[in-house]
């Protein structure tokens, strides 16, 4: 990518500038072009759920999503995490992570119980793999 030379643009006798560029298209048409995929949207609500644990430190926040991505459920429609803090309350070598958990299906309206279990599966898999504690 470049602008033409002022002295091969007065030989062409161009009054403007002209900029040029190179692509290498066989690079382009070897990149993988991903499908757009249409789903639906449920009909029936989803339930949202936070957590608040306290970890360590040097836990990342991909570690926590990913391990209750493993252990959620069926149901799990998604997770994030919403807040971070370290600081005044906290333990030195601690953080506290707030966490989003949303859980549904796409046939029907989850009951009590199965919410639970989902919930249940998430905070033990937090609490033994992680040694974090839930907070209030």
């Amino acid at each position: 990518l470049g602008n033409i030379s002022k002295n091969l643009k007065k030989y062409f006798d161009i009054d403007q500038d002209v900029w040029i560029c190179d692509i290498d298209l066989s690079k382009l048409y070897q990149l993988e072009i991903k499908e757009n995929k249409y789903t639906k949207v449920s009909s029936y609500p989803s339930v949202e759920r936070d957590f608040a644990i306290l970890v360590d430190e040097s836990i990342s926040g991909e570690k926590i999503l990913n391990l209750i991505n493993q252990n959620a459920g069926k149901f799990l429609k998604n997770s994030y995490i919403f807040d971070v803090y370290q600081g005044k309350g906290i333990e030195d070598g601690n953080k506290s992570i707030a966490i989003k958990v949303i859980l549904g299906s796409d046939d029907r309206t989850l009951n009590d119980e199965e919410i639970q279990i989902s919930t249940k599966k998430i905070i033990n898999s937090l609490t033994t793999k992680l040694n974090a504690t839930l907070r209030d």
